[in-house]
Formats: C-alpha cells, sequence, structure tokens
C-alpha cells in the first residue's frame, strides 16, 4: 500500500508538474506570440519608414533627373548658340578679308592712274616748256632768256622730285 501511496503522491506530484509545465509553456507561448506580435508591428513600421523613404528618394531622383535633363538642354542650346556665333563670326572674317582686298585693289588702281596721270601732266609741262623755250630762242630776248632758264631749273628740280615721287608710287 505504500507503494500505492507513493505512486499516487508521485502521480500527482507528476501532474501537478505538468499542470504547471503545460502552464508555463502557455505563459512562455503567449510571450513568445507578443514578442512575435511586436516584431511583426516593428517590421511593418520598418517596411512603411523603409516604403517612404524609397518614395521620397524617388522623389528626389525624379527631380534631379529633370534638373539635369535641363542643364542638358540649356547646354545644347548654349552650344548651338554658340555654333550660330561662330558661323556669323567666320562669315563676317571672311567678308571684312574681301573687302580689305578689294580696297587695296582699288587703292593700287586709283594710284597707278595718278601716276600715270602725272606722268602725262609733266610731260605736257614739259613740251610746253621747250615750246616756250623755242620762243624765247626766236625772240632772241635776253632778259626773257635769263628767266627762262632759271624757270628751267626750278622746273627740272620740280620735274625731278615728281618724278620721283612717281616712281615711289609706282613701287
Amino acid at each position: 500500500m505504500r507503494e500505492v501511496e507513493y505512486q499516487e503522491k508521485v502521480a500527482e506530484k507528476a501532474t501537478k508538474e505538468a499542470a504547471l509545465s503545460s502552464l508555463d509553456t502557455l505563459v512562455k507561448m503567449d510571450k513568445r506570440n507578443q514578442a512575435l506580435v511586436q516584431a511583426k508591428e516593428t517590421k511593418n513600421m520598418l517596411v512603411t519608414k523603409v516604403n517612404a523613404e524609397k518614395n521620397v528618394l524617388a522623389i528626389k531622383m525624379e527631380l534631379i533627373h529633370r534638373r539635369v535633363t535641363n542643364m542638358l538642354d540649356v547646354g545644347d542650346r548654349s552650344l548651338d548658340a554658340l555654333s550660330e556665333m561662330d558661323k556669323a563670326l567666320k562669315q563676317r572674317l571672311t567678308s571684312a578679308i574681301s573687302r580689305k582686298e578689294l580696297a587695296n585693289w582699288k587703292k593700287q588702281k586709283n594710284e597707278s592712274t595718278l601716276a600715270n596721270y602725272q606722268e602725262h601732266e609733266i610731260e605736257k609741262v614739259v613740251e610746253e616748256f621747250n615750246r616756250l623755250n623755242q620762243e624765247t630762242l626766236e625772240n632772241s630776248k635776253v632778259e626773257l632768256l635769263k628767266d627762262l632758264e632759271h624757270l628751267t631749273d626750278t622746273l627740272n628740280g620740280e620735274i625731278t622730285d615728281q618724278r620721283q615721287d612717281v616712281n615711289r608710287l609706282k613701287v
């Protein structure tokens, strides 16, 4: 009987321990469920926060993309404007060079024409002088002859100067 009582006590004790163990297991499961719920809530909060940050980053990226696109458009327009300016300046340079060459050609032509005219006028003056000199000799007037000699010297000097000027202009 002792053995039965002892086994009953042991069984009762084991039953109490099993009940306590079940209760402990339920408490632990409840704590783990609460921890799991809290972990899920924390995870959901983190997911929400990450998604919000992703949205902010997506908006920022879109804004940056727009700014970069705008800058590239402005850069392209600037390059186009610079290209047009370069083209216009090259045309102006070509035109200026052509006008300069034409002006130099006209100047040389005018100088040549002037030199020819001056040479012709000098020849006329020399012919006139020779004619007057001949008349002076024919008239045999001594006073006039002296004046003409003086004039001849002066004209020869001027003719020489003008011929030198003409020769300089030709060169």
